[in-house]
């Protein structure tokens, strides 16, 4: 497993660099990334009970979560 960890970094550091250019006279830009998505799903929260209890569980909720659309913009 702590393979591939260390091979997705690998991965997003190469195709993520950018090589550095020297120029006398550089131009500065701003560029604007939107990003959008769609969350949906369920949360789970468990609850255990101390040492000394013999029900495997205390509390268990499920949270169902709305659809929830986003959108950002990124500099």
């Amino acid at each position: 497993m702590k393979n591939i960890t260390v091979f997705t970094v690998f991965v997003i550091i190469l195709f993520c660099h950018q090589p550095v250019k020297a120029q006398e006279q550089q131009a500065y830009a701003v560029t604007l990334n939107p990003q959008f998505g769609f969350i949906s799903g369920q949360a789970v929260e468990i609850v255990y009970p101390p040492d000394g209890f013999f029900a495997p569980l205390l509390s268990l909720l499920l949270w169902v979560m709305k659809p929830v659309l986003y959108y950002a913009l990124m500099l």
